[in-house]
């Protein structure tokens, strides 16, 4: 286990275009490439604040594309442990964190 803390991507802004009705079941995914991680995950450790948009289709299960979706997201590092809070307790406040060992 890794004592680094992660990435943390939060919702923004989107935008949908509707292309057609929808008669079927719809799905959209979200493909990142490694490289585009990667990219991100540099420009957040490095403190910068990240935020980049990202584009898909939604399809019906007929294979007919009824939007066009853009999602930003907003890429931050994740608090370090030290600097956490877990239900309004805070390291230094003189008690035991509340899922300390008695």
């Amino acid at each position: 286990m890794t004592s680094e803390p992660a990435a943390r991507p939060a919702s923004r802004p989107h935008e949908i275009e509707f292309v057609a009705p929808g008669r079927t079941a719809v799905t959209a995914d979200f493909v990142l490439e490694p490289a585009v991680v990667d990219e991100v995950r540099a420009a957040a450790d490095a403190g910068e604040r990240v935020l980049r948009w990202f584009e898909t289709e939604v399809v019906g299960t007929d294979g007919v594309v009824v939007a066009r979706v853009r999602k930003q997201l907003y890429v931050t590092r994740a608090p370090s442990a030290d600097r956490r809070t877990v239900a309004g307790w805070a390291p230094g406040r003189g008690a035991p964190a509340p899922d300390a060992p008695p």
